[in-house]
């Protein structure tokens, strides 16, 4: 959410606006997530550098499982932890064309 008035423009900030259950059937996942997956635990690391709590973090695990489960079933395929990124190989990376490679984010 960004409070915007006029001239004037603060930092966007996470809101109670969306789907409540959809937060709620995200949390626990998130924690698993962070106990069993390397690339979501350097990404929670990053962000706990920057944010002295660890709740940013925990939700910004929620939102990037939310975005990989809808990429996921939008181009029909299987997660692949082994999936390179963008991030890890340090360049652009264009998407896969043959079913069954998943994506990981």
């Amino acid at each position: 959410m960004q409070r915007q008035s006029g001239l004037s423009a603060h930092a966007t900030r996470i809101s109670k606006r969306g789907n409540t259950r959809l937060r709620t059937a995200l949390y626990l996942p998130a924690l698993s997530s962070l106990r069993h997956n390397p690339r979501q635990i350097a990404f929670y690391a990053r962000l706990r550098t920057r944010h002295p709590s660890g709740k940013p973090g925990v939700i910004a695990v929620m939102r990037k499982l939310l975005v990989l489960c809808y990429a996921l079933w939008k181009t029909d395929r299987v997660y692949d932890p082994g999936y390179p990124t963008a991030h890890l190989a340090g360049q652009e990376i264009a998407p896969a064309t043959e079913m069954g490679r998943g994506y990981a984010g």
